[in-house]
């Protein structure tokens, strides 16, 4: 066996050759490589990325500046537009607010922060007298010298800014005072809390007032004697029942009815009349009986009773005296007559006769029944005074003040009910609408006096040229409403026909100056063939009387056809 010596030193040739690199190391260097330019390529990739994505965002910032620039010039254009259209609508506000306050039958003032008229409406000059010119830029002219402290406080507050009213007398230009209902409002100007003046918005309610005070103290006058008579015998409390059924009778004719049957329970061993005063014609007029058969004069003048003379109640035991009244002339019996007395006012005169087969003594009239004819006599007044007033209130709440013909409210219930009524009987109902011609003619040339004074006179025309049930309506303005109830078409036409006419012939007056011609337009409409209800009626012959002026006014048109 050869033994192999193996050299410890290395062979020259390798010495002379660079050493070998491992394959894993080989690897190794390209994975570091590759590595590199992965993250060099992802890096400028990245840069790219983001310098292009500043690019968009930059085009993007554009587009949305030139997009809010077009959308801001188009909502610009609108809100302009809107603008325009709001002005409009405020210069349209404006002048109806001007209209509603030259109609309004209210006084309107408007003051300035330093409490001077800067508006003074029609309806303020029909109340106080002074026209606008004499007022403006002054203190109202029937406020400088109201006396009343409590006014002046209310009225300085109200020119502070604060919201007032009440009720206050107030001066009239020829010297008259009035009872005025206010109210004071503040007005602000286009800054916050900044007070530009303050409107004043009153009333005269003189008519009214007076009328609530009459029928107030009449309650008050009326509870007092009901309270005294409430505890004694059975006239007493027939007097109760008397003026219980009084107070609930709607009319003077029921009135009557009531004080004749309770009369004839309280006297019936006596008969009488109720006379009541007619201060038109100054005569006493018989209006109720019981009893006997009414001996005396039906109707005769004050001054034929002594009762009436005196103002206290005649008492006559034997007839043929000279202190025997005259309208009980020829009168062989006792008899008693009662004034009554409501308000310090004769309203009428209460009369009790004896009956011829009653067999009492002479003391029986003057004693047992003479107080309780004097106290009939006195409840009876206060309650047809209270009725009478209550009647009033009522004409004033449903007529027009200045025509006195019903007012609109009451011509729209009234309608209604006609119609109604004419439905269950199948009957027809006519409603004529008249307007005058012209009319702010009128008032331009004779001012809103003269205006009125031709209202009035036409109203009067109406009055005299309608049936009973009839009813005559001032709709508004110169415009007149009358219902014909159960009126055939032909004749609502002819009635039409006839104002017409009467309208041209009329001959009216203002501070002796003649007005001039008259003429009206008539518009004629007919429940059912027009309308089947009141609202309906009206705007068919609100339309025949538009059609009647277009057509040259002065005319009648039927809803549907031209006459």
């Amino acid at each position: 066996m050869t033994d192999v010596q193996l050299s410890r030193e290395p062979d020259a040739s390798l010495k002379e050759r660079p050493p070998a690199i491992s394959l894993r190391r080989y690897v190794a260097l390209l994975a570091a490589v590759w590595t590199g330019v992965m993250i060099l390529s992802l890096a400028a990739n990245l840069c790219l990325q983001y310098v292009i994505t500043i690019w968009m965002i930059h085009g993007v910032l554009w587009l949305l500046g030139l997009g809010g620039i077009f959308l801001a010039a188009a909502r610009l254009d609108k809100s302009l537009t809107r603008q325009q259209r709001m002005e409009l609508e405020l210069l349209e506000a404006n002048r109806t607010l001007e209209a509603l306050i030259e109609a309004s039958p209210l006084a309107i003032i408007a003051l300035d922060a330093r409490g001077c008229v800067r508006l003074w409406n029609p309806a303020a000059t029909s109340i106080f007298g002074w026209q606008a010119s004499q007022t403006v830029g002054q203190q109202p002219p029937f406020l400088t010298d109201n006396p009343q402290p409590e006014f002046q406080e209310i009225y300085s507050r109200g020119l502070q800014g604060e919201p007032v009213g009440g009720v206050a007398s107030c001066r009239h230009r020829n010297g008259i005072t009035l009872d005025i209902s206010f109210s004071m409002s503040p007005l602000h100007g286009s800054h916050q809390g900044n007070l530009d003046g303050v409107m004043l918005v009153l009333e005269d309610i003189t008519e009214r007032r007076r009328t609530e005070e009459e029928l107030f103290k009449a309650n008050e006058e009326l509870k007092v004697w009901v309270y005294e008579f409430s505890h004694r015998n059975k006239d007493i409390t027939l007097l109760n029942e008397m003026g219980d059924h009084l107070q609930a009778c709607r009319t003077l004719e029921e009135g009557y009815a009531g004080v004749s049957r309770f009369a004839s329970r309280m006297f019936p061993d006596l008969s009488g009349t109720l006379f009541m005063f007619n201060a038109e014609k100054h005569v006493v007029e018989a209006v109720a009986h019981w009893g006997d058969p009414q001996t005396g004069a039906a109707i005769f003048p004050p001054d034929d009773c002594w009762a009436l003379r005196t103002g206290k109640e005649h008492l006559v035991q034997e007839t043929g005296s000279d202190s025997q009244c005259g309208h009980l002339t020829g009168f062989t019996r006792g008899y008693m007559c009662v004034p009554m007395i409501a308000h310090g006012e004769i309203l009428g005169l209460l009369t009790f006769l004896k009956n011829p087969q009653e067999n009492f003594p002479e003391e029986t009239l003057a004693d047992s029944k003479k107080k309780l004819a004097i106290t009939a006599a006195k409840q009876i007044a206060l309650s047809l005074a209270n009725l009478n007033l209550r009647n009033s209130l009522q004409e004033q709440a449903i007529r027009d003040p200045l025509t006195g013909l019903f007012n609109r409210r009451y011509m729209e219930e009234m309608l209604d009910r006609e119609i109604f009524r004419v439905r269950r009987k199948r009957a027809p109902l006519g409603i004529i609408m008249l307007d005058l011609d012209h009319f702010k003619h009128f008032n331009d040339t004779f001012g809103h006096e003269g205006g009125d004074t031709l209202l009035q006179a036409l109203a009067g025309l109406v009055r005299r040229n309608i049936r009973r049930e009839d009813i005559a309506c001032r709709y508004g303005g110169e415009e007149f409403i009358i219902i014909l109830p159960e009126a055939l078409l032909q004749i609502t036409a002819d009635r039409a026909e006839l104002l017409r006419q009467q309208v041209q012939e009329l001959q009216v007056a203002y501070q002796d100056r003649p007005l001039g011609p008259i003429n009206v337009s008539l518009g004629v409409a007919v429940f059912p063939d027009h309308g089947a209800n009141g609202e309906a009626l009206i705007r068919a012959a609100d339309s025949a009387l538009y059609r009647a002026k277009e057509g040259g006014r002065n005319r009648v048109v039927v809803a549907g056809a031209e006459k």
